[in-house]
């Protein structure tokens, strides 16, 4: 399961307990739009394990993503999945998922938090989708910084949670731009395409 964790929720979130998660949106869910290319198959080799993005379109608005880890590249028989709502949000002319965790294959529930976590993306012109992911320190600056949030400490991963409105986020990302949360490069997906 070790690498599980380690392919798929380094794609989009590394581990769903260090990961910041809001409890508000970056948008509304409502007048939320998937961007025209992104539904399908997106794939990338992270730490040497194949991971897998299916983006799957609810309708117009809302879309689920499986995140499947292959842990043997060549192997396509064998591996784990997530599931997740998505929807996307643009602020200051940069995409992002708003994520909702769904499921999971293998035994037992994640200690996932509630609420949403956010990750950016950028769709290009060449069937490419680079993924970063929120860093926990950068979480933690902003809340110290007077973004409104809490950071609850434990022995091992502490828990960050935004408690700032949908407009507040927005507004943050606005000013402070999409380095200032979302620092991690994950890595960039290519279109897959059947041979």
């Amino acid at each position: 399961m070790r690498a599980f964790w380690t392919a798929a929720l380094a794609v989009l979130l590394l581990s769903a307990a260090c990961v910041p998660v809001s409890t508000h949106p970056l948008s509304d869910p409502k007048t939320a739009r998937l961007i025209p290319g992104l539904a399908g198959a997106w794939r990338a080799i992270i730490e040497g394990e194949q991971a897998i993005l299916h983006v799957l379109p609810r309708n117009d608005r809302l879309a689920e993503l499986l995140v499947v880890s292959l842990r043997d590249a060549r192997d396509t028989a064998r591996g784990d999945w997530m599931a997740f709502t998505l929807f996307p949000s643009r602020i200051g002319g940069d995409d992002y998922a708003n994520l909702r965790f769904v499921g999971q294959s293998g035994e037992g529930e994640p200690d996932l938090p509630e609420g949403y976590i956010f990750a950016r993306f950028r769709l290009a012109a060449d069937d490419t989708l680079d993924i970063w992911t929120m860093r926990a320190e950068a979480a933690r600056e902003a809340i110290e910084g007077g973004l409104q949030g809490e950071v609850k400490e434990a022995k091992w991963v502490d828990e960050i949670r935004f408690t700032a409105s949908t407009a507040i986020l927005r507004a943050y990302l606005e000013k402070h731009g999409p380095v200032a949360l979302f620092k991690e490069h994950l890595g960039s997906f290519r279109r897959w395409k059947r041979p």
